[in-house]
């Protein structure tokens, strides 16, 4: 079994011209046609092709697969869970992770949310708080809306924001910005990878925490 997404859900989702472009691209289609096929896309296709930002966008879009995703997507933030000044903030990464496990209820996902956001508002208001700081916590309060299906079906790309977060909270504690980000995300698309490999295996997915 492959991860995909409908061609025709992409282009509902009304991504930007540029990722649009080069995915019809690479799939030989004419961007002027007149009706979307009805084709199936793996997600690793996506990745090969478009590259990791497209394919986290694309996260919001996949069926079936919100405990991997979600999982994922707590993966990504746990990496920086040493960078976080807040217990509030650690605990609700730990409650996402158990969400996306079925190990949790939404009344403590959603107590949890409103942990990390006052945990990130305490951060962001703290002057003596660094940039680091405040992006590790925002990391927080966005696993725990990656893992919440009801609310990434309404919101833009919120599994995205999961892992982007967890990009820019590394880059600060290296101090090297940019290239630190992309090593980040090159490591995120290992793990990636890796959790498509269970899934066409057949094996569940899971992680350390």
């Amino acid at each position: 079994m492959k991860m995909k997404i409908n061609l025709r859900k992409i282009y509902e989702a009304k991504p930007c011209h540029e990722f649009w472009r080069k995915l019809l691209d690479g799939l030989e289609l004419d961007p002027n046609m007149k009706e979307i096929p009805d084709l199936d896309v793996p997600i690793l296709f996506i990745l090969e092709n478009n590259g990791w930002r497209d394919t986290a966008w694309c996260f919001r879009l996949i069926q079936g697969y919100d405990r991997e995703i979600g999982i994922f997507s707590t993966w990504c933030v746990k990496r920086v869970e040493h960078l976080m000044r807040d217990d509030r903030s650690k605990n609700a990464l730990a409650v996402a992770y158990r969400y996306a496990k079925g190990e949790a209820s939404i009344d403590e996902l959603n107590a949890a949310r409103d942990d990390a956001a006052d945990a990130h508002a305490a951060e962001a208001a703290d002057r003596a708080a660094s940039d680091l700081d405040v992006a590790a916590a925002r990391a927080a309060f966005y696993a725990v809306y990656a893992v919440d299906a009801d609310f990434y079906a309404s919101a833009d790309d919120a599994y995205a924001y999961a892992p982007r977060a967890a990009s820019a909270a590394s880059a600060f504690a290296s101090r090297a910005s940019r290239a630190s980000e992309e090593e980040e995300e090159e490591k995120q698309i290992e793990e990636f990878k890796r959790m498509l490999d269970c899934i066409e295996r057949g094996e569940q997915y899971d992680i350390n925490m």
